[in-house]
């Protein structure tokens, strides 16, 4: 952790001498939210930064052009727009199978997907594609701006078996995403200038990340990535693993692999994904449900006039008509009563 982040520990209470207790001044109190804003403008950020990593099939032509130009529209889109957060990253491809990795904030990365998934002129060379990793309030970049390559992985003697268990899915993908990090780790230390590598190359592990030159990283430059700054670059020879002694190759992710993670059923489809956490739920209302209204949501008092509990009393209700009416039923009942009482007794005395 860098020594210049702020962590809202407590601090010691010290004792006061007495002389100086007449003139005590109330403690400066600080909330989680300075906190943060102020550890933002250390880590010269706006907001928290997000991966994700997805793999996918494609049937775009092998020399790589069209592909490159599909996602490199795509974050060019995102990063023109009034982003939070640039998206950076870098895209792996191969004839058939492709990795990508996208770095930046959360509406950014809910806009790259949905732009990938809504253009139908992509949409005819995109097939399946699965996300495998998605890391929330990452602790930097990876890479500071995007990058495309090709290359050419070692091949495995055996296929895996795709309805395999749950742990053994999970140890593969793992491996994948371990594979990954380290061929971006790799481009990017041959790609800049030795002042600005990467400290460790092929160690870089899946939870832990080295730490890149700031001054020469995060300058001004980089608040906003335009298409200018995006390129595709290769690592030595053309693309990465040219030949069996290129020491990228053994880095690559295998292409049996990456059809086995998109074939498995313990991974997540990339539009499944964006219709859970890239579209806001529009929920019905309340009280278009219930009817009538119940009165806990409607203020019927709001035109009432308030009066002191103390001081005055609430006023009776004056009589209505209403209750004139009603005690004229109420007086002709009593007469009915009356001359019916006195008919049965004129009737039982003729009888006698």
């Amino acid at each position: 952790m860098n020594r210049e982040v702020k962590v809202n520990y407590p601090k010691r209470r010290t004792q006061l001498k007495e002389s100086k207790q007449q003139g005590l001044q109330p403690p400066v109190r600080r909330n989680m939210y300075e906190i943060v804003l102020e550890n933002f403008q250390i880590a010269r950020r706006v907001t928290f930064l997000h991966r994700i990593i997805y793999v996918g099939e494609h049937t775009f032509p092998p020399n790589g052009d069209m592909i490159k130009q599909c996602f490199s529209s795509c974050i060019n889109i995102v990063n023109d727009s009034n982003c939070l957060e640039s998206l950076t990253g870098f895209l792996l491809y191969y004839n058939r199978y492709f990795v990508h990795l996208v770095e930046g904030d959360e509406d950014s990365l809910n806009a790259h997907i949905g732009i990938l998934l809504s253009n139908e002129k992509f949409q005819k060379h995109l097939k399946v594609m699965k996300l495998i990793i998605n890391v929330s309030h990452i602790n930097q970049r990876f890479i500071m701006n995007w990058n495309c390559c090709s290359g050419v992985p070692s091949k495995l003697l055996s296929e895996f078996d795709e309805n395999c268990s749950l742990e053994d899915s999970g140890r593969i993908i793992f491996n994948c995403v371990k594979k990954m990090y380290a061929t971006v780790t790799s481009f990017v230390e041959d790609s800049y200038s030795p002042d600005t590598r990467l400290l460790g190359k092929t160690s870089l592990a899946f939870g832990r990340e080295s730490v890149i030159n700031r001054s020469a990283m995060m300058d001004s430059s980089f608040q906003r990535h335009s298409s200018r700054n995006m390129s595709s670059q290769s690592l030595r020879s053309g693309s990465v693993g040219g030949g069996v002694s290129n020491p990228y190759r053994s880095t690559l992710p295998e292409i049996e692999v990456l059809n086995f993670i998109i074939n498995s059923n313990f991974t997540q489809h990339l539009s499944d994904y964006y219709s859970k956490y890239g579209v806001v739920p529009q929920r019905d209302i309340y009280k278009d449900k219930v009817w009538p209204v119940p009165s806990d949501f409607i203020p019927y008092d709001i035109f009432t006039k308030l009066y002191e509990n103390v001081t005055e009393l609430p006023k009776s209700k004056p009589k209505t008509n209403q209750t004139e009416t009603t005690n004229e039923n109420d007086h002709e009942e009593n007469v009915t009563d009356d001359l019916l009482q006195e008919t049965v007794e004129a009737t039982i005395i003729d009888d006698n």
